[in-house]
């Protein structure tokens, strides 16, 4: 029996800290010690390929200094919005964005 799928936001969670990561100039393994997680589970959840837990993403979380919300929100893009609001979401993503750099990077 196959393994389940990963949900696409989970997919792109592991995308989101793969880019925070960089945005900070680590590696895999440094970021890994600093979370207590091995590179190897690290270098799979941001591959896609493994499901990460609420309390290993607050780790994350805290050592961005970045909410979790805001994690999640940049796993965002406008396939995730509804079309009745798709037009909305393109209008403000772009300062919404600029606001989370300038806060949280």
């Amino acid at each position: 029996m196959a393994a389940p799928a990963i949900p696409k936001n989970l997919i792109k969670i592991g995308e989101v800290l793969r880019q925070q990561r960089k945005l900070r100039h680590l590696t895999q393994k440094q970021l890994a010690a600093k979370v207590n997680v091995s590179q190897c589970y690290l270098a799979q959840i941001e591959k896609g390929r493994r499901l990460v837990s609420l309390p290993i993403l607050e780790k994350f979380s805290n050592y961005f200094e970045m909410p979790l919300g805001i994690l999640f929100f940049l796993t965002l893009d406008s396939d995730d919005v509804c079309t009745s609001k798709k037009k909305s979401f393109n209008q403000i993503a772009p300062a919404i964005y600029a606001m989370i750099e300038k806060f949280f990077l």
